[in-house]
């Protein structure tokens, strides 16, 4: 398999965000970035370490595909991962989530975190960027673990990286090294 890193530089941002990317997401990159082509505002990509990324096109300056190379990783790296995908045969159950977002605004200097989000949030936050649902709404809100709630205005997000701990946890638990 072939990876790259892809570095953002965002707008006001004080250093570039860097994603290690495989072959599949590249390409999509590639080609939703073509000269001739209008960006949709948001889009939604996954690294390799199984993060969800929501890039605001709007608010990159500069992008970069480093490090290209082949890896001898199988294509079905993240098939222990993807358990969560189905539910379990015993119980129906489709296993827990627990997403950490960081959350970088135009206009502050440092990327805010918010955790212990459920799969309902995720779902919240990925409608309200990619205006699913929730289009016309110039608010994302979302509670965080103390239960607090965090407003953040939808077309300031340069970048909203999330990352689901509770599985990446057990996908390392669960794999051979």
């Amino acid at each position: 398999m072939k990876i790259s890193d892809l570095q953002l530089h965002l707008r006001g941002a004080s250093k570039p965000v860097t994603f290690t990317i495989a072959t599949d997401e590249r390409e999509r990159w590639i080609e939703a970035h073509q000269p001739e082509d209008e960006c949709i505002r948001f889009s939604e990509y996954r690294s390799v370490d199984h993060r969800s990324f929501f890039v605001n096109n709007r608010h990159i300056v500069a992008a970069r595909l480093l490090n290209d190379q082949m890896l001898e990783i199988s294509n079905d790296y993240d098939a222990v991962w993807t358990h969560r995908d189905q539910p379990d045969p015993t119980t129906g159950e489709y296993a827990p989530e627990l997403w950490r977002f960081c959350f970088w605004v135009s206009g502050c200097s440092e990327p805010f975190e918010v955790e212990g989000l459920d799969e309902l949030d995720y779902v919240t936050i990925s409608c309200a960027l990619l205006n699913l649902e929730h289009e016309g709404r110039s608010y994302l809100t979302v509670v965080d673990e103390d239960n607090e709630p965090i407003s953040i205005r939808v077309e300031d997000v340069m970048l909203a990286e999330g990352f689901d701990y509770l599985n990446y946890e057990l996908k390392e638990q669960v794999m051979p090294e």
